[in-house]
């Protein structure tokens, strides 16, 4: 799973996919999918998904619909 972190609010953003110039899919901490440019957000480390979730830096409802989209149960 690789994370983005936003530049101006300091949340992170799970990165889903790349899209076309310059810009990619996220999901927001509210669980939302959002093309959004990339120079928005700094890149993160890639890790597993239990890492980020016991420091706080994603929420529960951005991993389901993650796992939704990636068709994981």
């Amino acid at each position: 799973m690789d994370l983005y972190k936003n530049k101006a609010s300091g949340k992170y953003f799970i990165h889903v996919e790349d899209t076309d110039k310059g810009k990619a899919l996220f999901i927001s901490p509210q669980g939302v999918f959002k093309s959004l440019e990339l120079s928005l957000f700094e890149s993160q480390e890639p890790r597993e998904e239990d890492y980020f979730l016991r420091r706080g830096l994603i929420t529960q409802r951005q991993v389901e619909r993650y796992h939704k989209y990636i068709g994981l149960p």
